[in-house]
C-alpha cells in the first residue's frame, strides 16, 4: 500500500469538508482506508469520525472476508504520545458506547450509531476486533512506552463489553497495532507479544466479589515463578510498588538465610519455605485453571518482588558452589502460596498492590509509582533524552544492561528519582512548606495533582533536567557559601529549599538559559561548568538577595533570637522574590 501523503489528504478535504466537516488531518482516515481496502475515498467517509465526540475512534470497518472488526485512531504525526487521551478516551466511555448497553449510548453521535448499527449486523461475521493506532512514527518506540502499556491494560479490562455484545458463548479476540503510514510497505509494523505461561497450582480455591473481580488461592513452585521472572525482566514486576529491596533489607536477609539452610546447609526441608512465606499476590489478564495447572496470560506480580529478586541472586552467587550443585534439585521443590486475581480493573488492582506491600514499610511516593502521569514522565526522559526515570524503588539496579538498551536508555546516565523529582517541581512552584513535607505531597489526592501537573509533559524536558540538577550539588554549594562568605551568612544553610527554588528562578531568568539547556540538560551527569554555573549564581544573586529580605523586619528580629523557621516558607520565598525583582528585573517563572 502506498503512503498516504498531504496532497492525498488535502485533495480529500477540499472535497469534502463542506459536507461532512473536520479539520484537514481529519481526512488521513478515509484517505488511508481507501488505500487500505481498495476503494475510493467517498467509500469511507460514512465510516469516520470528523470533528470532536469521537469518544477515541476516528474510524471503523469491517472486514468480512478476514473477519475482522477493524477500530482505528489516526495521528497525523510522528509522535505517538498524541495516541494517550484517544486511549484514556476509549478506556472511559468508548468501549462501553461501542459495546455496552444500548441504553448507556443515548444520544451518541451519528458516527457511533452507524459503528453500532454495522458491527450489529454483521456480527456473525466478525471473530476479533483490531484496534489500530496509525500514525507517521515508529511502531517499535510507540510499543515500548510505558504510558501507553499501562493505557492498553486498563483498556483490555474492557474487554467484558465485547464479550456482553457478542455473546459469552463466542470467543471474540481483542488486539492492538500501532503501525507507520511511511514504513506501511516495509512491514515496520509491531505487534505486541502475548506472555502466557503455566504454573503448577496445588489446591485452588476461589473467590468472586459481586463487582466480578476473582481471586484464585493455592500454592506454585517458587522455580516457575523464577523461570517467568527470567523470561520477562522488569515487565512482570512493573506494577510492583517497588522492583525489590536491597539484599541488606531486613526481609531479604531472611530470604537469603532461607534458601542457604535449605539448598547449601541442608538443615532445612524444602517444604518449610511455604510455612515461613507470606506469599505472593499476582494480577492476570486472563486465568484459566484446568487439571491442577493454571494458564495465566500477561502476569505481573503485585507483592513478592523481593523473593524473585533474592532468590535470582542466591542462585547467581551460589551457581558453583559445590553443596548448591549437589541440592540444586530441592529448588524445584520450593512452593509458596500464591492469590492470583483476574477480572480486575486499575484502581481495583492500585489498591490490592498497595496493601498487600506492608511487609516493609512504605513510603508515600512509592504509592504513586504507577499513576499515570509517572508513566508518561518516564517516557518523555527516555524517548527524548535516553534518561531512566526511577518511579518505582529500585527498579534501576533491576534493569540489566540489555534491557536497557532494548528500551533506548543510556545505562551510564544516573536515573531521575521519583522523590528528588518532586522536591524539583515544589521548587519551581515555590513551595517551601510543601518540600518540608514530603509525604503529604503523595498522600493528598489534590496536593498530588498540583505537585506533578499534566502541563509538565509539555515541557521541554532539558529543562526539567537542568534544575533537577540542582540538588545533585547541595553540599558542594552550602561548601562554597561557607568558604567564600563566612560566619555571617551561615544562617542561609539552614534553609537549602529556598536557596534551591531562588536557584531555579535564577537560572530561568539569566539570558544564558536557552546555551545552558543545550550544554546541560541532556545528561544527568554533573559537569564542572555546571557546578560552577550555579556556585556563581549562588554567590552572586541568591545569597544577597536572601540576605537583603532578611534583614528586614520581622526576620532581622527571627534572626537576632536565632529563630530560622521562615527560611522554609513560601511567604518568605515570595518576599525574596520581590526583592530579585527590584535588584535584577527576575520575574517568577515556571517551565
Amino acid at each position: 500500500m502506498r503512503a498516504v501523503t498531504e496532497n492525498d489528504i488535502r485533495d480529500a478535504w477540499n472535497r469534502h469538508h463542506e459536507t461532512h466537516g473536520g479539520k484537514r488531518e481529519d481526512y488521513f482516515g478515509p484517505v488511508y482506508l481507501a488505500k487500505e481496502f481498495s476503494g475510493s475515498v467517498e467509500d469511507f467517509l460514512a465510516q469516520c469520525a470528523f470533528g470532536s465526540n469521537d469518544y477515541g475512534l476516528d474510524a471503523y470497518h469491517v472486514d468480512e472476508s478476514r473477519r475482522n472488526l477493524y477500530l482505528f485512531q489516526f495521528k497525523w504525526s510522528e509522535d505517538h504520545n498524541l495516541f494517550k487521551g484517544s486511549l484514556k478516551r476509549l478506556v472511559e466511555s468508548g468501549m462501553e458506547r461501542v459495546f455496552g448497553n444500548p441504553q448507556a449510548s443515548r444520544n451518541e453521535n451519528d458516527f457511533l450509531g452507524r459503528l453500532r448499527a454495522e458491527i450489529y449486523e454483521k456480527q456473525a461475521s466478525i471473530d476479533r476486533v483490531v484496534i489500530l493506532f496509525v500514525f507517521k512514527g515508529d511502531p517499535e518506540r510507540a510499543d515500548q512506552s510505558s504510558g501507553l502499556e499501562a493505557l492498553r491494560e486498563e483498556l483490555e479490562s474492557k474487554k467484558h463489553f465485547i464479550n456482553g455484545f457478542f455473546g459469552e458463548d463466542r470467543s471474540v479476540d481483542l488486539t492492538f497495532e500501532f503501525r507507520s503510514n511511511e514504513t506501511r510497505g516495509k512491514s515496520a509494523t509491531h505487534v505486541k507479544k502475548t506472555h502466557q505461561y503455566d504454573l503448577r497450582l496445588e489446591a485452588p480455591h476461589e473467590r468472586q466479589l459481586e463487582s466480578g473481580e476473582r481471586l484464585h488461592v493455592g500454592f506454585v513452585r517458587l522455580m516457575d515463578l523464577y523461570r517467568i521472572h527470567q523470561a520477562m525482566g522488569p515487565r512482570l514486576v512493573e506494577r510492583n510498588i517497588r522492583f525489590g529491596l536491597g539484599e541488606e533489607e531486613g526481609a531479604n536477609r531472611s530470604l537469603r538465610r532461607a534458601f542457604e539452610k535449605i539448598v547449601i546447609d541442608g538443615a532445612d526441608p524444602a517444604g518449610l519455605f511455604a510455612f515461613n512465606h507470606n506469599g505472593v499476590t499476582l494480577s492476570v489478564e486472563k486465568l484459566v485453571v484446568e487439571d491442577g495447572t493454571a494458564r495465566v496470560t500477561e502476569p505481573r506480580i503485585l507483592n513478592g518482588a523481593q523473593t524473585l529478586t533474592t532468590l535470582a541472586r542466591f542462585i547467581e552467587k551460589n551457581r558453583e558452589h559445590p553443596e548448591f550443585r549437589k541440592r540444586l534439585q530441592r529448588l524445584e521443590e520450593l512452593e509458596v502460596l500464591v492469590k492470583v486475581i483476574d477480572a480486575a480493573e486499575g484502581p481495583f488492582i492500585v489498591g490490592v498492590t498497595i496493601c498487600t506491600n506492608k511487609q516493609n514499610p512504605v513510603d508515600p511516593w512509592n504509592l504513586r509509582a504507577s499513576e499515570q502521569i509517572q508513566l508518561d514522565l518516564a517516557d518523555r526522559f527516555r524517548e527524548e533524552l535516553g534518561i531512566f526515570y526511577e518511579r518505582q524503588e529500585k527498579s534501576w539496579e533491576s534493569y540489566r544492561l540489555a534491557d536497557l538498551e532494548e528500551i533506548e536508555v543510556d545505562g551510564n546516565q544516573k536515573p531521575i528519582q521519583i522523590r528528588p523529582l518532586a522536591q524539583t517541581f515544589l521548587a519551581v512552584q515555590g513551595e517551601l512548606d510543601r518540600m518540608s513535607r514530603l509525604g503529604d505531597v503523595f498522600e493528598d489526592e489534590k496536593v498530588f495533582r498540583r505537585t506533578f501537573p499534566e502541563s509538565y509533559l509539555r515541557v521541554d524536558p532539558r529543562k526539567i533536567v537542568l534544575v533537577y540538577k540542582i540538588h545533585l550539588r547541595r553540599r558542594a554549594l552550602m561548601r562554597h557559601l561557607a568558604e567564600h562568605k563566612g560566619p555571617s551568612f551561615e544562617f542561609i544553610q539552614r534553609g537549602w529549599n529556598l536557596v534551591q527554588a531562588l536557584l531555579v528562578q535564577a537560572l530561568f531568568n539569566h539570558k544564558d538559559l536557552s546555551s545552558w539547556l543545550d550544554r546541560f540538560g541532556t545528561t544527568t551527569s554533573m559537569e564542572t561548568d555546571y557546578t560552577e554555573v550555579l556556585r556563581s549564581l549562588l554567590l552572586s544573586k541568591v545569597v544577597p538577595v536572601i540576605k537583603r529580605t532578611a534583614s528586614e523586619s520581622p526576620y532581622a528580629e527571627s534572626l537576632g533570637e536565632g529563630k530560622y523557621a521562615f527560611l522554609r516558607t513560601k511567604a518568605f520565598f515570595g518576599k525574596c522574590m520581590d526583592q530579585a525583582e527590584n535588584d535584577y528585573g527576575w520575574e517568577k517563572r515556571s517551565f
